[in-house]
């Protein structure tokens, strides 16, 4: 498989499967294959005698609906078409795994033609059952736009195809017909990551949910994004969402021109949707800040690196600095922070009374919970309850947002700092 495939390629490294390798070309098929070579809808590279070329023809006679003449081809075609489906599955599978956007709709469309024992170029109406094959055979050599039928009523159907009477027949097969719309909306999350919001709406006769798959691709052939999506039809006269998918889609580089979100059937040809989603005015955020070098620190006696750093963090302070010292839980850095406070009034604040009673008050630390330390500075303002402690240690600010008096007391705390 390669990222740029045609149909006459994909055919090929179909007829190329090992499956095949039990398959051989014998003396009396070789003038009935040379002349089945050049008749095929799709032109085959190979040679007319090679094992490739005759598992191709077999193909493309079985999808065009050409019965074969001669027990041993005919066999040879069942043996074929029973390997035919799985085969072109898988293929479109790998192809969506490694990110080839092209192939990937046409390895699924030849799976889909497999199925239904027709070419996509062909009307979508030869899949509903029931339909004359005069009245299809005149509507493709009208070459009319399959979607725009959708816009005639019985009348103009029947005089497309110069046939009033079967107006009625083609309006009611058009109802059954799975009808997609895709509008898709891109906003950036940050600098490398983007978030497209994708409305779906199907409309068809049908109760029964119809598999899709949605594709994302930035078209130039790289598959940014796939997945499955099963969509209930609703019977409405106009287009309504049936389901919204959000899709986050990782950005390298400069962006594309556009990104592109086709909705694919997996049952259904012609059943297809593919829209533009532009990015010229997409604004990204800033990058963020550059990362902070590491340094070589050599540990004290008896600390860990991350102690060591604290403590020459807060012997390297002054009456007015602020530091925040954030590490992950295990490394007790909080007791080392606190010993290593200079004599003084200095106070140790900490959510948690239990955890609070594995520190030792001293004449120069007072440790305290939360809920004590809040009562003692609800009088800041007055002269009898100023802050005047030299040094405060606040532990677990990460509770910010879910403690209010945490917000609280960081509130006082810049209150009392800025009024000295």
């Amino acid at each position: 498989l390669k990222s740029v495939m045609d149909l006459s390629d994909c055919l090929r490294v179909f007829s190329l499967a090992s499956e095949f390798r039990h398959v051989a070309v014998r003396k009396e098929e070789r003038l009935e294959l040379a002349r089945l070579h050049g008749r095929v809808p799709v032109p085959i590279r190979d040679d007319a005698e090679s094992v490739p070329a005759k598992v191709n023809i077999l193909m493309q006679l079985y999808i065009s609906g050409v019965p074969m003449d001669g027990f041993a081809l005919a066999a040879d075609q069942l043996y074929v078409t029973q390997t035919a489906g799985r085969l072109w599955r898988a293929l479109w599978e790998m192809a969506r795994d490694r990110g080839f956007a092209r192939p990937c709709t046409t390895l699924l469309s030849m799976a889909r033609s497999v199925e239904r024992r027709q070419w996509p170029t062909q009307t979508p109406l030869w899949q509903i059952p029931g339909l004359p094959a005069d009245v299809l055979g005149r509507l493709e050599r009208k070459e009319f736009p399959f979607l725009r039928l959708f816009d005639l009523d019985e009348q103009e159907l029947g005089e497309l195809v110069r046939q009033p009477a079967v107006g009625p027949l083609l309006h009611s097969a058009l109802k059954t017909f799975p009808r997609v719309a895709v509008s898709a909306v891109c906003r950036p999350v940050d600098r490398h990551c983007l978030q497209v919001d994708v409305d779906i709406s199907v409309k068809s006769e049908h109760e029964r949910p119809e598999p899709f798959w949605m594709l994302v691709d930035d078209g130039a052939g790289l598959l940014l994004h796939s997945e499955p999506v099963l969509v209930k039809p609703r019977d409405d006269e106009d287009m309504v969402i049936n389901r919204t998918c959000r899709v986050s889609l990782p950005t390298k580089g400069p962006l594309p021109a556009a990104v592109f979100v086709s909705l694919v059937s997996d049952a259904w040809l012609g059943g297809d949707y593919r829209c533009a989603v532009p990015l010229l005015d997409m604004v990204l955020p800033e990058a963020p800040p550059p990362l902070m070098p590491l340094r070589d620190v050599k540990p004290r006696e008896g600390l860990n690196v991350v102690q060591t750093l604290a403590i020459d963090l807060v012997e390297s302070m002054d009456d007015a600095s602020v530091a925040v010292i954030a590490v992950p839980g295990g490394w007790n850095v909080q007791a080392v922070v606190v010993y290593a406070l200079p004599a003084g009034r200095n106070v140790y604040v900490h959510p948690s009374e239990a955890y609070i009673r594995a520190f030792k008050t001293t004449s120069d630390i007072q440790c305290m919970s939360l809920s004590a330390f809040e009562q003692s500075t609800r009088k800041w303002q007055s002269a009898k309850g100023r802050i005047q402690w030299d040094a405060i240690v606040l532990d677990g600010v990460h509770l910010v947002g879910e403690n209010a008096i945490v917000d609280v007391v960081l509130a006082r705390l810049r209150m009392a700092r800025a009024m000295g």
